[in-house]
C-alpha cells in the first residue's frame, strides 16, 4: 500500500478550497490527508498544530483576504520551522516572486497543484 502524504493548503477563497478538496478526494482519496487554513492567523495556529504531526507539502496563496500579496510574513514564519517544500500559489504570476523571496521553495499555478501532489506521491517508496 502506498504511503499517505500530509498536505497543508493555505487559501482564503472558499471556492478554491472546495475545488482543491474535490480534486484531492477524486484523484488521490486516502493517499492524501489535507488540512486547510483560510487566513494568516488561522494558518499560523494550524501550522503550529500540524508541525508536530508532520507535514509533507505546504501550498500558500499569495493574497490572503487581500488583492495584493500579503503572505510573505507567514512564509517567513513557516520557513523558520519547516524545511520541506513550500509552494507559492497565485493566479497572477507576478505575485509569486515575493513569496519565493520570503522562503517558498517552489511555485505552481493553482490549477496545477494536483500535478505537484501526484509527482510527490510518485516519488514515495511503496510500503
Amino acid at each position: 500500500m502506498a504511503q499517505e502524504i500530509k498536505v497543508f493548503i493555505i487559501e482564503d477563497d472558499i471556492g478554491t478550497r472546495n475545488y482543491f478538496a474535490e480534486v484531492i478526494e477524486l484523484f488521490f482519496g486516502a493517499r492524501v490527508s489535507c488540512t486547510f487554513a483560510s487566513g494568516i492567523e488561522d494558518a499560523i495556529a494550524t501550522f503550529e498544530r500540524l508541525l508536530n504531526n508532520g507535514i509533507d507539502i505546504i501550498f500558500v496563496d499569495a493574497c490572503l483576504n487581500s488583492t495584493r500579496p500579503n503572505s510573505m510574513p507567514l512564509v517567513r514564519h513557516i520557513a523558520n520551522f519547516y524545511q520541506g517544500p513550500i509552494l507559492a500559489m497565485s493566479g497572477n504570476k507576478n505575485f509569486i516572486y515575493p513569496l519565493l523571496e520570503a522562503g517558498c521553495s517552489h511555485h505552481c499555478a493553482k490549477d496545477k497543484f494536483f500535478n505537484v501532489i501526484d509527482e510527490f506521491l510518485r516519488r514515495l517508496p511503496e510500503s
